[in-house]
């Protein structure tokens, strides 16, 4: 079987990748996991397949439980259609009054077919909305992250206070898109055609890998992080001596101080399992303190925390938040700290009382 051949519907009618999707046979899962980590390119479709299938068993779930439905509407169509050749002035008029008594029920019973008929209907699914081109997205800071598709099937993961514009040309020779704040890339595989991510005047080149580039106009510095394949980062009109191209394998960042131009890039190594939390907008603390926690509502959302008054001894804080956005977070916190708080555009003040 050659799975490298695999589309959406190829994955959707696979026994095995379906059983891996409803997490049913743990070899299946095994092979699964480790077939799609040795060939990241096929992560993308893979992958909205396995979210494609959710979908449909949330519907079927739906189609399930209207079945009796569906069923008593068709019987009462049987029972009081007469048929064609059987037709008097007396029992069209049944048929009539039975209509109008009945329109409510009948409606309802219509509306539950017409959205089986779209939800089951092929091709209808996508997921996420394909972005057209010459667009500009935010996202607002006091929201959560959004998953979009680009016009060439890139997958593109946005968080909170983050813009991206996508070039006129996207898609022509190349394909470019400018950000301001931070987002994960996956990006579909094309040869021909390189993938830029213009950050200022860093720029990043892959052509089918997923990465994630965090620049926002009120950081010093600029990061990009490859999570699978091979980029290129760029250092535009820079003086750096050393070059200013570097070239990551998966598992590794650069972080550019874009305040100093004539800064070598720093080289890391980052945890891949923080990204993935990251793009499941799983945000979770554990005994931590509050330095901690500003730190990573900072990296989190992409604002700059200004904590006034705050005491000598704070509290440790546990807690789990899922799709949260800033405010929500905030609130918790607050209960927990007692302090308030405000939230501006790009920032967010935390004010403790002042001490007796």
């Amino acid at each position: 079987m050659n799975f490298q051949q695999y589309e959406i519907e190829d994955f959707l009618t696979d026994e095995s990748f379906l059983n891996y999707c409803a997490e049913k046979n743990s070899d299946d899962i095994l092979f699964w996991e480790t077939w799609l980590l040795n060939n990241p390119e096929k992560r993308v479709p893979a992958g909205e397949a396995k979210t494609l299938y959710a979908e449909l068993r949330q519907e079927l779930n739906l189609r399930n439980k209207t079945q009796k439905d569906l069923e008593d509407f068709k019987r009462l169509f049987l029972d009081h259609i007469p048929s064609p050749d059987r037709y008097e002035e007396s029992e069209l008029m049944q048929s009539r009054s039975f209509f109008r008594k009945n329109a409510v029920s009948l409606a309802a019973a219509a509306s539950v077919i017409l959205v089986l008929s779209y939800f089951f209907r092929p091709g209808q699914h996508e997921y996420p909305k394909t972005l057209p081109v010459a667009q500009v997205k935010s996202i607002p800071q006091n929201s959560t992250k959004k998953t979009m598709r680009l016009p060439d099937g890139t997958l593109v993961t946005l968080n909170p206070n983050s813009r991206i514009e996508i070039d006129k040309d996207f898609n022509g020779k190349d394909r470019i898109v400018r950000l301001e704040g931070e987002a994960l890339f996956e990006v579909a595989e094309d040869k021909e055609k390189p993938f830029i991510v213009k950050a200022g005047n860093t720029f990043t080149t892959a052509l089918g890998t997923a990465f994630m580039v965090r620049y926002y106009s009120h950081e010093a510095e600029v990061k990009v992080s490859l999570l699978t394949g091979k980029v290129k980062v760029e250092q535009v009109g820079t003086k750096v001596k050393s070059g200013n191209a570097v070239y990551l394998t998966p598992g590794s960042q650069v972080v550019i101080n874009k305040k100093i131009s004539n800064t070598a890039p720093k080289r890391q190594t980052f945890h891949a399992d923080d990204l993935k939390a990251w793009k499941l907008d799983f945000l979770a603390f554990s005994d931590a303190e509050f330095n901690e926690i500003v730190v990573k509502l900072e990296d989190w959302f992409g604002v700059k925390i200004d904590v006034q008054n705050a005491p000598e001894i704070t509290k440790h804080f546990t807690g789990d938040f899922k799709n949260e956005n800033l405010e929500t977070v905030l609130e918790a916190l607050a209960f927990a700290h007692k302090f308030a708080y405000q939230i501006k555009p790009d920032s967010v003040i935390i004010q403790f009382k002042p001490m007796p």
